[in-house]
């Protein structure tokens, strides 16, 4: 999944970004964490191991923060 420039994948309006080695995870001003990376150990809540290319949004809703060792889950 390297990329040689930046690409444009959500917009709105984030309170937190968390990064780690291999995932990223990004809360919303209305409390929506979407995720994006490897994801091996079921980091996405999607019942699967697939690695997302692109952002995917986790079914809970109604958060109001990540963790800092979120993104190295």
């Amino acid at each position: 999944m390297a990329r040689l420039s930046p690409v444009f994948i959500i917009s709105g309006s984030f309170n937190q970004v968390v990064a780690g080695n291999d995932n990223t995870f990004a809360l919303t001003n209305n409390g929506v964490i979407w995720g994006i990376g490897n994801g091996q150990f079921g980091q996405f809540a999607t019942n699967t191991t697939i690695a997302r290319s692109a952002p995917v949004q986790l079914t809970y809703s109604g958060w109001s923060y990540i963790d800092s060792r979120a993104g190295s889950i």
